[in-house]
């Protein structure tokens, strides 16, 4: 093509340029924080930020270079191809977005980092170069040493940013504000030396061909442009920054209230999916044995269920620690979450466990007491079992405690609640009711063989055992009654028992005896011997 090239001379307005710098720093500034909550940011989160950083950071670059360009002054009116305009800022948002995703959704690695450098600065630098093409009526040649060197500082300033976004040790904690604005000023040198490179490089003569200038722009127009985007772009930048801290720290503030709670706390969704826990149900679960970190809750235990109903109050055991779970709804519009409170009530259980143990049982022997020996007498009665009941003294058990002592007296005891169990099956009874004295209860088909049982416990009882390195032969006097055939009522059971034992002490201990009402009779007619000496006694009538 055949043109009238004439060679041109311009210059740069100084506060365009100052004003370009600025809007590299901006630009460098907004990257680094983008780049930390692109690294920070879940799955959901990261793919908003990654667009969020490509598009902001592409168009400060981009806005950078036209405010550059419109520093440049050309002897001649220039106009600016609207279409390759358009071109240029998708082009620096897709390298930024390219060296972004390349490094935030992958485990890093030498040949990524590199990539996503070259990537990026090879978006800027073709960015640059379209919209230096896209000037018009304006004939350019470049230096090749110059254009190679532009383009090197676009990949230098690239990988410079990359590293200090993802890679640096600034990156992996918290980085001041004043270190992030060093850091900008430093990357915006390289941001704009890229680009007056580039300008050096290029060689401008003005061509005497005039396009169809309906398809472009004049310098003021795209200034207006450039000014109104890089406006937009930065405030939404720096109100989504804005927003994002203040929603992190809302969030802070809720995960520390929910921390310092003593109570694990759990939020799910209508179906059981987690969406939070509290460290204090993470450790309850390592508690637990259960390290891993599971999206249902139902996952750490089958009784972690939603169910039907709205409430939930339940105690659940895994690995024999007992939790106690309640669940609420949260009252929200769908009412479709749920909140659960778990706290380990192992402690607390283990001691109403051995203080009911304690209430209703001997401390010596922990056999059950008295107290027990009447619930069960009442759960038998109510299931209108027959029973039978064997009452039970060791003979001279308070001379064993005053030649022996008390020490050896409890070990007697012992040994005689040992062998005693020892005769007995599994559904039979036994209690220590008194010092000395305990009581067997038997039901069903047992009742039948009441004295055999009786006399076994004897016989048992009856060979020799060691006290104090002494052989002593422990004798008990026992005695034996039944209900309903004997007895009418369970209290007459246990009395009438009493009473069939003490003859068996009358009548030479060791041995047992079946209360019959002889035994009764005689008894009455004891009390009523004894009322009618009393009455004697006090009116002088003996």
């Amino acid at each position: 093509m055949d043109h009238s090239i004439l060679e041109m001379h311009a210059y740069h307005n100084p506060y365009l340029v100052i004003l370009s710098y600025l809007i590299a720093t901006i630009s460098a500034y907004a990257s680094i924080d983008l780049a930390k909550r692109v690294s920070a940011s879940g799955r959901n989160a990261k793919f908003f930020w990654l667009i969020s950083g490509g598009a902001t950071l592409g168009t400060g670059i981009w806005s950078m270079h036209f405010i550059a360009m419109l520093s440049y002054h050309f002897p001649v009116p220039v106009f600016y191809n609207t279409t390759l305009v358009i071109i240029s800022v998708f082009i620096a948002i897709i390298g930024c977005y390219a060296g972004f995703y390349l490094l935030a959704t992958k485990d890093y690695c030498i040949q990524r980092f590199l990539l996503a450098g070259l990537l990026m600065g090879a978006g800027i630098a073709s960015m640059h170069y379209v919209g230096m093409i896209a000037i018009n009526p304006i004939v350019i040649t470049y230096n090749p040493l110059l254009f190679f060197i532009s383009v090197a500082i676009a990949i230098f300033a690239s990988w410079a940013a990359l590293w200090i976004g993802f890679l640096s040790p600034y990156a992996r904690k918290k980085m001041s504000w004043k270190l992030k604005v060093v850091f900008s000023l430093i990357m915006a040198i390289a941001i704009t030396g890229m680009h007056y490179t580039g300008m050096a490089a290029a060689d401008f003569s003005n061509s005497r061909e005039i396009e169809d200038f309906r398809a472009t722009m004049n310098s003021t127009l795209l200034a207006w442009i450039v000014a109104g985007v890089t406006l937009l772009m930065f405030t939404l930048f720096f109100f989504t920054i804005t927003f994002d801290r203040m929603w992190r720290k809302r969030g802070l503030v809720q995960n520390i209230l929910l921390d310092s709670v003593a109570d694990g706390i759990v939020i799910t969704d209508q179906h059981g999916m987690i969406l939070h826990t509290n460290s204090t149900f993470q450790q309850l679960m390592r508690d637990a044995g259960i390290e891993k970190h599971y999206p249902s809750i139902a996952n750490y235990h089958p009784d972690f269920s939603i169910g039907s109903g709205e409430s939930l109050n339940r105690q659940i055991e895994i690995e024999k620690i007992i939790f106690d779970v309640k669940r609420r709804p949260v009252l929200d519009e769908e009412m479709n979450h749920y909140l659960w409170f778990i706290s380990d009530i192992t402690e607390r259980i283990l001691r109403e466990q051995q203080i009911t143990f304690m209430a209703y049982h001997d401390p010596l022997t922990n056999l059950p007491n008295r107290h027990k020996l009447h619930i069960i007498l009442d759960e038998w009665n109510r299931s209108s079992a027959a029973i039978g009941c064997i009452k039970l003294n060791i003979d001279r058990m308070k001379f064993t405690n005053d030649t022996l002592g008390h020490d050896v007296g409890d070990q007697l005891l012992k040994i005689v609640s040992d062998k005693l169990l020892a005769t007995l099956e599994t559904d039979d009874f036994l209690a220590r009711v008194e010092g000395d004295e305990f009581v067997i209860l038997v039901k069903g088909d047992r009742v039948q063989k009441i004295q055999t049982i009786a006399e076994n416990t004897i016989t048992a009882i009856r060979n020799p055992i060691i006290l104090n390195r002494l052989s002593s032969t422990i004798t008990v006097s026992a005695g034996t009654c039944t209900y309903p055939n004997e007895a009418s009522t369970t209290a007459e059971l246990i009395q009438f028992a009493d009473w069939a034992m003490l003859e068996s002490k009358k009548n030479g201990k060791n041995q047992t005896t079946a209360f019959n009402f002889i035994l009764q009779e005689k008894h009455y007619r004891m009390l009523q011997i004894e009322n009618a000496l009393s009455t004697a006694i006090e009116n002088g009538e003996l």
